[in-house]
């Protein structure tokens, strides 16, 4: 803001001068100020070189012979000189290089914990599978283990088999005595608790069909004590029924 004071003396009319007032290469004198305030005020005047013109004027109509004059010269803003620009590209420079160091550091920062994640996450992985792959070797093992054992089982049945069927009559025997028959024997399990036994002559002969209480080794155990216990009490029978 530009303000300029002035004041004129005149004892013949005195407070009562008008002032009119301009700046020669801002406004011209068209468009002059009046005013009977001594003192002018400018808010926007661009910088560059002017010349304040001001004259009073007496209420009887004249004036002053000549008006006065004062140069002016409104400086450059700041911001218009050189020095400025040069600070202004500097810091500007500055802070764009900062940026771009702060980026690349966020980044790097950022990579660097993607790696550590991935390796992390790899070293998980890696873990897991050594789990994995042990579990699978004790799974392999046990199953091996199973199987032979599932073998040696089926093994010693096929073993204990005959012990159980020997006892019975064969078919050579059974045809010998029924003559023409027929033979339904479907044990549930390989050794089982079901048997059937027959001894004499066509003419007299027992013929016992049994079920024992449970199937397989135990059920063969049974059966076989079943069956000997027949053949003592038919041999016991036979001998006391000679002996009378």
């Amino acid at each position: 803001m530009l303000e300029i004071s002035f004041i004129a003396t005149d004892y013949t009319y005195p407070g009562k001068l008008e002032y009119t007032y301009w700046i020669e290469g801002f406004e011209d004198s068209t468009r002059a100020h009046k005013t009977f305030t001594p003192i002018a005020h400018y808010t926007n005047l661009p910088y560059g070189k002017y010349t304040f013109k001001v004259y009073y004027s007496r209420p009887d109509g004249t004036t002053s012979p000549n008006p006065i004059s004062i140069k002016l010269v409104v400086g450059l803003p700041f911001y218009f000189k050189p020095w400025f620009f040069i600070v202004f590209l500097i810091l500007f420079g500055a802070m764009v290089y900062i940026y771009e160091v702060e980026k690349v550091k966020r980044v790097k920062r950022k990579r660097d914990e993607l790696e550590q994640a991935v390796i992390e996450k790899t070293k998980e992985i890696i873990s897991q599978n050594e789990e994995l792959k042990s579990q699978a070797e004790l799974i392999k093992r046990q199953s091996n283990s199973l199987r032979l054992k599932t073998y040696q089982l089926n093994e010693s049945l096929e073993f204990s088999k005959p012990l159980q069927t020997n006892p019975m009559p064969s078919d050579a025997n059974m045809a010998a005595i029924l003559g023409e028959y027929f033979l339904m024997y479907k044990p549930k399990d390989m050794v089982s608790g079901d048997f059937y036994r027959l001894k004499g002559n066509p003419d007299e002969y027992p013929l016992v069909v049994a079920d024992c209480t449970r199937h397989c080794v135990h059920g063969g155990f049974v059966s076989m004590e079943g069956i000997t216990l027949l053949n003592k009490t038919t041999t016991y029978s036979m001998v006391k029924i000679l002996s009378i």
